[in-house]
C-alpha cells in the first residue's frame, strides 16, 4: 500500500477513530507478512505450523490491543472487524478459530477468560504481563518519591498530573492484580476504603 495512498486517505477521512484504525491495520499488514496469507485465517492441523501460527496471532492481538490501549476483547464485537477480518484477501476468523487463539493466549499467560452471565465471550488481554505492570508501578513510585505514602487507585491511573503515561486509564482489574503482586512481594499493602482500595507503597 503506497505512502501516497495513505496520505490521500488521511486527507479525506474526517473520522479520526477510523483513520487511526486504518493506520494500525496498515502497520499490522507491514509488520506481519502472514496477515495477507489466506491460510493464516484457518487454524492449521500440523502441530508445528499451528504453533507458529499461534505465535503470530498472539503477537498481532497484543500489538493491536497495546496500540489502542484495549484491555478487554469481546468475541461478538470483534468478529468481522480488523484485525480479525482482512478485506484485502477476503478472509476472516470464525468464532471457533478466535476462541482457539484466545485459549492459547490464556495458556501463555497473555489472556484470561471472563465469565459473564455464565458465558465466556470476553477476555482480559495482558499485552504486558502482571509482573511487568507491577514493575512499571514500582518505578512510578520511585520516580514520584511515594514510598511510605498512601495512594488511591485514582491517583495511580486517572490523575493526569501524577499518573505515569503507561498507567493512565489502566483497567482497574489489571491494576489490582499488579498491586496484589506487589503486596505478595512485600512492596505494597492494600487497604480497603469504602467501596474501593488504597495502597501504601513500602
Amino acid at each position: 500500500m503506497s505512502k501516497m495512498f495513505r496520505k490521500d486517505f488521511s486527507t479525506i477521512c474526517d473520522d479520526h477513530h477510523w483513520l487511526d484504525l486504518y493506520l494500525q491495520i496498515v502497520n499490522i499488514m507491514t509488520d506481519y507478512w502472514q496477515y495477507d496469507f489466506p491460510p493464516f485465517f484457518t487454524i492449521q492441523p500440523n502441530d508445528e505450523t499451528r504453533r507458529l501460527q499461534m505465535d503470530v496471532w498472539c503477537a498481532i492481538i497484543m500489538d493491536y490491543c497495546r496500540r489502542n490501549k484495549l484491555y478487554e476483547l469481546n468475541i461478538s464485537e470483534s468478529l468481522g472487524q480488523p484485525p480479525f477480518r482482512n478485506d484485502k484477501i477476503g478472509r476472516n476468523l470464525t468464532e471457533e478459530s478466535l476462541r482457539i487463539i484466545l485459549d492459547e493466549m490464556v495458556k501463555r499467560g497473555r489472556a484470561e477468560w471472563l465469565n459473564v452471565d455464565g458465558q465466556t465471550k470476553q477476555c482480559l488481554i495482558y499485552w504486558l504481563r502482571i509482573d511487568e505492570w507491577a514493575d512499571i508501578i514500582k518505578q512510578w513510585v520511585e520516580d514520584k518519591g511515594l514510598n511510605g505514602t498512601m495512594c488511591t487507585l485514582y491517583e495511580i491511573t486517572q490523575d493526569e498530573d501524577r499518573s505515569d503515561q503507561q498507567l493512565f486509564a489502566l483497567d482497574e482489574r489489571i491494576l489490582m492484580k499488579a498491586l496484589r503482586f506487589l503486596e505478595k512481594d512485600g512492596k505494597a499493602v492494600l487497604v480497603h476504603i469504602d467501596d474501593s482500595y488504597g495502597v501504601k507503597f513500602l
